[in-house]
């Protein structure tokens, strides 16, 4: 029997095969085929986990990300509410109270300033007394 293709082509079907020999050959196809299917669904699989475990290291280094994010601003502001603090306690009167000193930055040079104005005002304070 021949047919047409699409592109034109006649393609030969070959009816003369025994019985026996067609249902080998289908038999092999399906066989082929089973293998092939669950291949995918194991590489399927594999790609799944791999997705998942990925995500799981996205949100940890997130994680991580935003805690040392934080960890740096507290860092950073510490001198800063300390300064407020001492500042407050300054203002009702309280010239005994100083900044401890941290580090060699801009804060703890501020804080060193700050600690030799309130030594100033207190020695001109108490010769006013």
């Amino acid at each position: 029997m021949r047919k047409q293709n699409q592109e034109g082509r006649v393609a030969t079907l070959d009816l003369s095969l025994p019985k026996k020999e067609f249902e080998s050959i289908a038999s092999n196809l399906i066989r082929s085929s089973d293998i092939l299917v669950t291949q995918l669904g194991q590489q399927l699989d594999k790609n799944f986990q791999d997705h998942i475990l990925l995500q799981l290291l996205f949100v940890i280094l997130n994680i991580s990300i935003l805690i040392l994010i934080l960890y740096l601003v507290v860092r950073m502001l510490r001198p800063i509410f300390a300064l407020t603090k001492v500042t407050s306690e300054i203002k009702k009167g309280d010239l005994d109270e100083s900044i401890k000193q941290k580090g060699n930055d801009e804060l703890s040079a501020l804080s060193e300033s700050f600690n030799s104005m309130i030594g100033s005002i207190k020695k001109l304070y108490q010769k006013t007394e």
